[in-house]
Parts: C-alpha cells; structure tokens; sequence
C-alpha cells in the first residue's frame, strides 16, 4: 500500500528542486549505474533516443573539437604575434640608425613595401617649404589637414575602418580608389602634432576599428622620436 505522504511529497517536488538535488549529490547517478544506463535522451534534430551516457560522450568530444579549434586559433595569433614583432623590431632599429630624415622615410617606406607588405602608405609631414622626392610623401601644415578633414584631423588616437570618398582622395590622392580600409596614424611629439600616416587596403574589412594597433602604435611612437631628433637636434650641453 503506497504512503500518501511519500506521494504527496514526490509529486510536488520541481524540476529545478531534481536539479539542485543533482548538482548537490553529483554521485547519485554514478553510483545507481543501471539507473544511468536507462535514462535516454532524444537526439537533436532525430526522432531516436541515446542514453545520458552517450549523450555526455557527445558533449564531450564537441566541446574537445571547440577546445582544439580555440588552440589552433591562439597559436596562429601567436605566431602572428611573433612575426609582427620581428618585423617590428627590425623597422624599430632601422629608424634609430637613420641619421637623416630622408633615411629615415626611406627606412619606413622600405619596411612597410618589403616587410609588412603593406599596401598602400601616405606620410604627411607638417613642414613647409619642403620638396618631396616621393609621391607617398607630402608636405603640409597641421592646419590644413584639419581643414580637409577635420573628423581625422583633430584626433590624437589611430583611427581604424573606412573612410569617406572626401577623406581618401585627401589622403591617398590618385591612389584612393585602391583604398577600401584604412589605418590613420598620428605623428606626435607629446601632443605636438608632427604628422600623419596613413596605410590603406583594397580589402573593406582589412582595417577595423576592433583590431590591435599594439605594433603600428609603437612604430608610430619610434618613427615619432625619431623624426623629432632629425628636424630638432638637442644642443650640446656647452652651447
């Protein structure tokens, strides 16, 4: 004869209460090994049925599957890492060995064509009355740059993604109908705006605002210093 109690219990007890008592005991099914074997659940997408067993084996080798494809990922980036920082490194002491600001665009514009394999490349430097030998270098004041394109003109931070039609011919000229992504620079000396430089892509999704600026900020930094000391010696101390 049932007990009425038991059973009055038993059937108020909820789903979530199973799962807790599950989560709190996880040795119930482990020890009633013929309960584990009988419990099945319906496949995904399927009308048949598989144990709790193999369910879980399921489970296990994706989440195997996800893991190895989530190492394979942060190798890959990690070997990406690696060559950006050996190119980087390179390019860092290109620049530091420069003893003119013409070696040191030349050492820039060497690196990015052979090395970073880098498109496009724009360096705008704010000097006047200056010849450019180079047609991805110009000479211009901080003043009109800002003009032309004051959204990029004014800021003080990489911008990454696409630019408007305006901001490419102003920046890229003849060759901004190959530019479909770009990177935008700044060149400074503190806040002091030295320049710009741009690098652009044929690819629309190349250049965007979520990817690591790491190594092009710390070029930018280099070059920075660099073309500081070139256009502005220090004076010996007995000056």
């Amino acid at each position: 004869m049932s007990n009425p109690d038991f059973s009055k219990k038993t059937s108020e007890l909820t789903d979530q209460e199973v799962a807790d008592y599950l989560r709190d005991h996880p040795d119930f099914l482990i020890e009633r090994p013929a309960l584990l074997a009988e419990i099945e659940l319906p496949h995904a997408g399927d009308t048949g049925a598989t144990s709790l067993v193999e369910r879980q084996v399921a489970i296990l080798r994706e989440r195997n599957i996800a893991m190895r494809h989530r190492v394979d990922q942060l190798l890959h980036t990690a070997r990406r890492n690696d060559q950006l920082f050996e190119k980087t490194r390179k390019l860092s002491l290109a620049l530091l060995s420069a003893t003119s600001t013409g070696e040191l665009i030349d050492a820039l514009f060497v690196s990015f064509d052979q090395e970073f394999m880098i498109e496009q490349t724009q360096l705008i430097l704010f000097l006047e009355n200056q010849q450019a030998s180079d047609s991805r270098l110009r000479y211009w004041s901080n003043e009109k740059l800002q003009e032309s394109i004051p959204s990029l003109g004014a800021k003080l931070k990489i911008f990454c993604g696409q630019l408007t039609d305006t901001e490419k011919q102003t920046l890229f000229q003849e060759r901004a109908d190959k530019v479909q992504s770009a990177a935008v620079v700044p060149l400074l000396n503190g806040k002091q705006r030295l320049g710009v430089l741009a690098i652009g892509n044929q690819d629309a999704q190349y250049y965007r605002s979520s990817m690591d600026t790491l190594f092009l900020s710390h070029i930018a930094d280099i070059f920075s210093q660099c073309l500081k000391s070139r256009l502005m010696p220090e004076k010996p101390l007995d000056a």
